[in-house]
């Protein structure tokens, strides 16, 4: 009987494989939990808890994300690509050290007491990435913080982690 000689970097792929993909289902379940948070925050603006909800899952969901790139993002990535993850590791960055930044998204839309004129516009109800520049510090900060406002700030939340999902996959 003649045994079978398995490579070592075969082995060490198929492993590198599974490491990836448990890191992109986490990151994917994740995403899933903040898309249910926030849909339910949408229609309950003052239940602390629910504003709770979302931000632990924004935190997760980002901190998923950074964990899954940390392991693809030597794989050849468009430019752009590139620029809208350094925008995502900017914003967990403040997260992380900002000591006095509360969030990095803001509820927006829907009607509003202060003043209205006829006809009535009502924005749809969405959470979007807020505005990070007061916490920009000179250096490497300025860079990043520019990625973050063209890629993220005052977008929609969800469209932009599922954008940057779709070309950051690995296959």
């Amino acid at each position: 009987m003649i045994n079978k000689i398995v490579c070592p970097n075969t082995v060490k792929e198929r492993i590198m494989n599974e490491v990836i993909n448990m890191f992109w289902m986490s990151f994917q379940a994740n995403l899933s939990a903040l898309e249910t948070s926030i849909d339910k925050a949408i229609y309950r603006t003052s239940a602390q808890d629910e504003k709770q909800t979302v931000f632990n899952t924004m935190n997760n969901t980002i901190h998923s994300l950074m964990d899954y790139w940390e392991r693809v993002k030597s794989s050849s990535f468009q430019n752009e690509t590139k620029k809208m993850m350094r925008a995502f590791a900017y914003a967990n960055n403040k997260l992380k050290h900002a000591d006095s930044l509360v969030s990095i998204t803001a509820r927006t839309g829907g009607f509003e007491f202060n003043s209205f004129t006829f006809p009535i516009n009502i924005p749809p109800i969405e959470f979007v990435f807020t505005d990070l520049d007061s916490f920009c510090r000179e250096g490497r900060d300025e860079n990043d913080n520019k990625m973050y406002n063209e890629y993220l700030r005052g977008k929609n939340v969800i469209e932009c982690f599922k954008e940057v999902a779709l070309l950051i996959e690995y296959k």
